[in-house]
């Protein structure tokens, strides 16, 4: 099949596929009823989306939702009401009209369209680690953008470390002329943490004064988790902070997506009830995790007696086999001496999260001392 690619896409596809396969699941279980916990998936809105579906395409749809698209960037009747969204929930420094807006078949078509559109064939951006693995096939494929991971020292605090990350990324580059942008997850994905505005402000300030875009992807804004951790920061928008005193407005990009939305009342108590009972259960195993503000994940040292990545993955297999699936964070470019981390997803119904936390017991009960 190769052979009848073109030489662009078949060197692409080399670099890609090799981790692609490594993201796949690769342990069998003997459970039929495996709970997958590792995928990004908000399982808690699935009911009121059939039925928000349902009656829309009873009452509402006409003949002319058929048509072709009259606009290049989505239908202006789409952007108008979603331009009203963002207004009221993101609190836009400049009010978002809907020519603002673009809109694409989700948030990773978005990016590759946007890095096509910014960056040069071979060109670089910088994306603080840890991040989702799966920016990297929108980048590489088709605009074939490469990517510079900005290292933390720590998962601990990890806002204090975002300017001198992006910092010691940009000048240890061989080449920062073919920098263009750097990437941000706010809310962080695995982190489910924020930002503060300060650091916010200071990386825009970063970006201006290299002459670089900001590429804000958040996806998972509107997630919030009322836990007791109140020191946490709460979710702000690129969007309130844009100023031409601190960076040019063309140089600015928002990502979000409806596909996560969480910000109805009655998701987040559901949300933050799954989050107190997995964060429960983590505390009476003695793991070290990150707690969440914003999100739908906890990023924890599930394998943490592990001395080697080898041992951690034997635990994640372990746990597989036994009917569940967690995300290993191996695969999210973090720091490569923090070993045994794993993203959890836990945006599933209670009942479904608590069969899951029953199951992983009979491995991570072993681990306490």
């Amino acid at each position: 099949m190769a052979a009848n690619l073109s030489s662009r896409i078949a060197l692409a596809m080399g670099e890609i596929l090799p981790k692609m396969a490594a993201f796949s699941p690769q342990h069998k279980s003997s459970n039929t009823s495996l709970i997958d916990l590792s995928l990004a998936e908000n399982l808690l809105i699935r009911d009121e989306l059939v039925d928000i579906f349902k009656s829309t395409f009873q009452e509402e749809l006409t003949p002319e939702a058929f048509s072709l698209p009259h606009e290049f960037s989505g239908e202006l009747s789409v952007r108008t009401p979603l331009a009203s969204f963002f207004n009221r929930f993101f609190k836009p420094a400049v009010n978002v009209e809907p020519e603002h807006i673009v809109m694409t078949a989700g948030v990773g078509t978005c990016l590759e369209a946007l890095v096509y559109s910014i960056c040069e064939d071979g060109d670089t951006i910088i994306i603080p680690g840890p991040y989702w693995f799966g920016f990297e096939p929108y980048l590489r494929t088709r605009a074939n953008v490469k990517t510079i991971v900005a290292n933390l020292e720590s998962y601990q605090d990890h806002g204090s470390q975002l300017i001198q990350a992006l910092e010691e990324a940009y000048s240890s580059s061989p080449n920062p002329s073919r920098i263009k942008a750097v990437l941000l997850c706010n809310p962080h994905n695995p982190f489910s943490q924020c930002f503060s505005p300060e650091v916010l402000k200071s990386c825009l300030s970063f970006c201006q004064d290299r002459g670089l875009h900001v590429i804000s992807d958040e996806l998972y804004a509107l997630a919030s988790i009322k836990g007791p951790k109140t020191d946490l920061m709460k979710f702000t928008s690129v969007l309130s902070l844009i100023d031409d005193k601190i960076i040019n407005a063309d140089r600015v990009h928002i990502m979000w997506s409806g596909s996560k939305l969480l910000g109805l009342s009655g998701m987040r108590i559901r949300l933050t009830l799954s989050y107190d009972r997995l964060s429960e259960n983590l505390k009476k195993w003695g793991i070290e995790f990150l707690p969440a503000s914003e999100g739908m994940f906890v990023f924890a040292k599930l394998a943490k007696d592990a001395k080697t990545g080898e041992e951690a993955d034997e635990l994640f297999a372990e746990l597989a086999k036994n009917g569940v699936l967690v995300s290993p964070g191996k695969f999210y470019n973090g720091i490569n001496t923090e070993i045994g981390w794993a993203r959890i997803t836990f945006s599933v119904s209670l009942d479904v999260l608590q069969e899951a936390l029953a199951r992983m017991s009979q491995i991570l009960d072993r681990q306490v001392s």
